[in-house]
């Protein structure tokens, strides 16, 4: 079977679909199969990719940490899943926005945009919101149309509910309880080595598009990495068989050997 998944990502690395891939099987509690496969950095040189390689996790932080979080307050009973957004949020209660609810942000049905370069607009992170709310709603695009913008939002409604920034609140709540200690929101300089590249940028975006709040765990300015594995479903069913509450854009990052977990007897959800 380890050569079986070893020919099939081979067989995509080759394709190009993929740099690299690391996978990790387990059964029964236990690790029954792990390897890695292609290279985590293919210029300026080739590295290797290795069983501890840390990925980004993207856009999987939608659901994995702002949908959680936003699970464990509706859970709590702080806010309502069909409450309008503005009514925790200021600067949605402005015409066009006010009816938008939090389950039209979650499942990407409020009409608002895909996404916009907030990074171009305010240098401020603290402005995000109100760049965000000036925007015009658009009623012709898809009724479901992927939204960045609508879990910015969200990201923000958790710092200010819970009085702490995203990663902390997704370390404290999540990545802690689940012992997830090789998954970060901006890993330390020093794990740079250890971390793969997924695409080749002539120039580096400004500090201040990496807000602490957009809904990605973030690697860094330039990194955006790939992560194509069914170890995904193994992430997901392991968050919603430990955090309590759970329901299906501050960037992640995390090595699959990181993700299992142990038993932990002594933590509450």
């Amino acid at each position: 079977m380890d050569n079986e998944i070893t020919e099939f990502l081979q067989q995509r690395i080759d394709a190009g679909d993929f740099p690299s891939a690391v996978y990790l099987v387990g059964e029964s509690g236990k690790v029954v199969l792990h390897g890695a496969v292609g290279d985590a950095v293919v210029v300026p040189g080739r590295i290797a990719a290795q069983e501890n390689t840390i990925y980004d996790l993207a856009s999987l932080t939608k659901p994995l940490i702002t949908g959680l979080l936003i699970a464990k307050l509706i859970e709590s009973g702080k806010i309502q899943l069909d409450s309008r957004v503005s009514v925790h949020l200021k600067e949605f209660d402005v015409e066009g926005k006010r009816m938008i609810t939090l389950a039209d942000l979650l499942t990407h049905t409020s009409h608002m945009p895909a996404w916009r370069p907030l990074y171009l607009l305010t240098g401020d992170a603290g402005k995000a919101l109100s760049e965000i709310s000036k925007l015009p709603l658009d009623y012709e695009q898809e009724t479901v149309t992927y939204s960045d913008l609508g879990f910015i939002a969200l990201g923000i409604l958790i710092e200010r509910f819970m009085n702490k920034t995203l990663a902390q609140a997704a370390q404290e709540l999540i990545l802690e309880p689940l012992r997830l200690t090789d998954t970060y929101f901006n890993p330390p300089v020093a794990l740079r080595p250890r971390i793969a590249a997924s695409g080749v940028s002539t120039r580096s975006l400004p500090a201040r598009a990496c807000f602490s709040c957009s809904g990605h765990l973030a690697l860094g300015k330039r990194v955006r990495t790939w992560i194509r594995s069914r170890l995904i479903r193994h992430i997901s069913s392991k968050a919603r068989d430990s955090v309590s509450g759970c329901v299906p854009h501050s960037n992640t990052s995390g090595e699959p050997s990181g993700m299992s977990r142990q038993p932990s007897p002594s933590r509450s959800t």
